[in-house]
């Protein structure tokens, strides 16, 4: 083998489709990394809600773990429809404004 050789057979392509390429896999990792930026935020939210300054004789704050499952669930939620909304706008303007086409001579 050539060592100046620039196909390298670990650096070639494979013929087969990758999944982080799809249009599916794009959709599912955008929605897990907002997810994941969104679940500190929503739970440092609903914890501070959840503890309030008033002193109360019968107000029992959740458990920490209800306060962390409901933010989870509430993150997937929100992240799911702000993706799903993104995409389709971004579908939408991609079909009422088409690229220019390039005319080569």
């Amino acid at each position: 083998m050539n060592v100046f050789d620039t196909e390298h057979p670990l650096n070639s392509r494979t013929a087969r489709a990758n999944f982080r390429h799809t249009r599916l896999g794009s959709f599912f990792r955008a929605w897990l990394i907002l997810t994941l930026v969104l679940l500190p935020l929503l739970t440092g939210f609903l914890w501070y809600l959840n503890n309030p300054d008033i002193e109360t004789a019968d107000f029992e704050p959740d458990p920490f773990w209800m306060v962390v499952t409901a933010a989870a669930i509430g993150s997937f939620l929100v992240s799911f429809l702000v993706v799903s909304l993104f995409c389709l706008v971004r579908w939408f303007f991609r079909l009422c404004f088409p690229a220019p086409v390039q005319v080569v001579d």
